[in-house]
């Protein structure tokens, strides 16, 4: 169901990174800002597109359950990883995702990446961002908003279909909901702006494998030139000190 595209970085010994973008988002290609401002520290970047989004389908025109999407994600990163690495390869994997694709891969208790970093992503749902996440997924939302035009260019009749599954994600009876995250299981960085706050970090961060980093603008500013730039340094010295060969 998810599809999954290949990148050449510019570093032969540098690691893997699966790249993942946020709900109605396409795959990162690499005219985006942030594949070009990772190629020239990894050695091969895997741009996702999520479940029921781009080039992913949606099955009978259907929307896909947050337990089927959860696990078909997982699938394609392993999938995906099979394709890219050389028999025998020792190669570090991280994973870089925003926002939704952020909130999938820090729940996987045995992820096939090393060390990750979550943009746009908090760790609680409080009522109040869950009805702002709801209302702003909702069809009626997006017929009344300058997106309308963006989401049917890029994924085409079943934008509705789309929306109302992602909303699906995030009702009270979904496991993202209803299932607490109970811990960071990698290293993991957390870019943050101000809008983005929600945390128990205490509770989640019981190996201490955490850090956060907090930066100006909003919710739709991560990929901006002048935000981009200001955690670029930080996010590449992250990703290179988790990449070095060791024990994996």
């Amino acid at each position: 169901m998810t599809t999954s595209y290949i990148f050449n970085g510019h570093y032969q010994g540098g690691p893997i990174i699966i790249l993942a973008p946020g709900a109605t988002m396409k795959h990162f290609d690499e005219a985006h800002i942030l594949v070009k401002k990772l190629k020239s520290n990894v050695s091969k970047i895997i741009s996702l597109d999520l479940p029921g989004h781009g080039g992913s389908q949606l099955l009978d025109s259907n929307p896909i359950s947050y337990h089927d999407a959860f696990h078909d994600l997982i699938d394609t990163m392993n999938n995906a990883l099979k394709r890219v690495r050389k028999k025998n390869q020792i190669t570090k994997v991280g994973f870089i995702g925003f926002s939704l694709s952020g909130l999938f891969a820090m729940r996987i208790k045995e992820p096939p990446f090393h060390f990750a970093i979550y943009m746009g992503c908090g760790t609680t749902f409080d009522e109040s961002n869950l009805r702002k996440i709801r209302w702003f997924f909702s069809v009626n939302t997006y017929k009344q908003s300058k997106l309308l035009r963006n989401i049917k260019r890029d994924h085409g009749p079943n934008w509705e279909v789309m929306l109302d599954m992602i909303n699906s994600w995030f009702a009270d009876d979904s496991d993202m909901i209803k299932i607490p995250l109970k811990k960071i299981v990698v290293p993991s960085l957390f870019i943050l702006t101000e809008n983005d706050q929600a945390w128990q970090r205490n509770s989640i961060d019981v190996d201490g494998l955490l850090s956060i980093l907090n930066v100006s603008g909003d919710h739709f500013s991560y990929f901006t030139p002048i935000v981009i730039d200001s955690y670029k340094e930080k996010m590449i010295k992250f990703i290179e000190k988790h990449s070095s060969v060791g024990k994996i």
